[in-house]
């Protein structure tokens, strides 16, 4: 049987092995070194990650959701030791030299993603309005001195606010959503209404 190489993650050398299943028929889940930083890659049946292969599967929702899972489940337990890089569903290589020599072209941007995410926390934030509350709109343009529209945003100068184990986003507040996209061609990226995409157009 013939294997390639399915890259969850790059995160710093050093960081605690992962103990974590990866995808249905696949050897476990290893470390495989670049200089610096690691990649958290697994060995899977190359037959059953096809750009055509992954196309079929991808449109039974199921399956979608099993891979999906089991590429957030492996991300996550890199991500519990050590600052991590997640890469997105299906980033498959031929093998492991292809991998290498694919990654450690983009070392230097990997290093900046890495040590901009240390010490930080992502948060899955969902807000619920509860819509038998009316929303209340103001009775003139510019509103009762001091007060402020409900849909307005909060006055400059507002405070962030969140976990104390978390540090405030480094850019003031707002999420940048970082994707490989930005600084490769040739991964695929998440869509804006879906945290994964869909299967890569080939192994590089």
């Amino acid at each position: 049987m013939t294997f390639a190489t399915y890259v969850y993650a790059v995160r710093r050398t050093g960081g605690p092995e992962i103990h974590s299943p990866g995808h249905d028929g696949g050897g476990p889940v290893r470390l495989l070194p670049l200089g610096s930083l690691t990649a958290v890659v697994q060995d899977v049946p190359a037959a059953e990650f096809t750009e055509e292969a992954l196309r079929q599967r991808f449109t039974d929702r199921l399956d979608l959701e099993r891979c999906a899972r089991t590429h957030h489940r492996v991300v996550s337990a890199a991500a519990a030791g050590a600052a991590t890089v997640p890469l997105p569903l299906a980033t498959l290589y031929a093998n492991d030299v292809r991998t290498k020599v694919v990654l450690e072209e983009h070392a230097e941007r990997l290093s900046e993603a890495l040590h901009r995410v240390a010490g930080h926390v992502e948060w899955a934030v969902k807000v619920h309005r509860d819509t038998a509350v009316p929303v209340l709109e103001p009775e003139t343009d510019a509103g009762a001195p001091g007060t402020r529209h409900p849909r307005s945003p909060p006055p400059a100068g507002s405070t962030w606010r969140g976990s104390a184990t978390a540090a405030p986003p480094a850019n003031g507040g707002r999420r940048v959503p970082w994707t490989p996209s930005t600084w490769s061609t040739g991964w695929c990226a998440p869509s804006p209404s879906t945290p994964y995409a869909g299967p890569c157009t080939g192994w590089s």
